[in-house]
């Protein structure tokens, strides 16, 4: 009886504490790291915020471009409890953008942070990439890659990333020239596919979430907002675009899933991984 008890009161201490963190951890902001200066993106944060179902006000934004960063002291004392960097039309090895230096020192910084998880999603995904002493250049294939790819899952961390009952393929959204050509050396595969071998990755002391594809976008708004730029720039034709859209259309992503886990991460909700 005495051990039941003991046990019972361990358990609602354990559950107390959990909540106090997770309360102490949503006081915390995101440090949204902003790569994308077109016009046509500037709701990107919304876009996120709605599909990580968290209010705009859970980010602090920061304009790379701008060369504004969160600081390496606030990083380090964990004022912020995940940094999230964005798609871009821009290049992670592109040398005539000055900003690009100051990306990577605040990537170091923040996968350097005890307390702090990172998120680099598309053109941030290769950023991390570049930062951490990987490689990024063409899709080896020649071709841009627009439409929804199929991800095969690997290795034991891969089921610990996605604890949801998901396929060992996921299908997700991806539009890029570009891809990590060359993983980082602390960095672990996690999900590839055909034409993107490093499609899912993680790095630094398991803080670090690398993700190529766009689960944060429908097929409607990458239909109105990124198709018309590859038509009018001639990488696709207006069949190929039509067939990439009938592609999105044909069976349910694993978007919603995938943003689920960007929540959880981001927010401290899941260990290390």
């Amino acid at each position: 009886m005495k051990a039941a008890l003991v046990a019972a009161a361990a358990a609602v201490a354990i559950a107390i504490f959990l909540r106090a963190r997770r309360r102490h951890l949503r006081a915390k902001k995101i440090a949204y790291i902003n790569t994308e200066d077109a016009a046509k993106w500037h709701d990107q944060l919304e876009v996120f915020a709605a599909a990580l179902r968290l209010p705009p006000e859970a980010f602090e934004k920061f304009d790379a471009f701008a060369n504004e960063f969160p600081s390496a002291a606030a990083l380090q004392r964990g004022e912020y409890s995940g940094v999230l960097l964005t798609g871009s039309h821009f290049s992670a090895v592109d040398p005539t953008l000055p900003w690009l230096d100051g990306l990577f020192a605040s990537i170091r910084a923040a996968a350097a942070a005890p307390d702090v998880r990172v998120l680099g999603c598309c053109f941030g995904a290769q950023a991390v990439a570049v930062a951490l002493g990987g490689a990024v250049g063409a899709n080896p294939d020649g071709r841009f890659c627009y439409g929804v790819e199929e991800i095969a899952l690997d290795g034991p961390r891969a089921a610990r990333l996605l604890p949801e009952a998901l396929p060992p393929t996921l299908r997700l959204l991806e539009s890029h020239g570009e891809q990590v050509t060359r993983l980082p050396p602390t960095a672990e595969l996690l999900g590839s596919s055909a034409g993107t071998p490093h499609e899912i990755f993680i790095a630094g002391g398991g803080n670090v979430l690398c993700v190529q594809a766009h689960p944060e976008f429908t097929p409607e708004l990458m239909g109105a907002r990124i198709a018309p730029a590859l038509r009018d720039k001639g990488r696709l034709s207006a069949a190929e675009l039509e067939e990439r859209a009938a592609g999105m259309r044909q069976r349910p992503l694993h978007s919603e899933r995938v943003c689920s886990v960007y929540r959880a991460f981001l927010l401290g909700e899941m260990p290390r991984l």
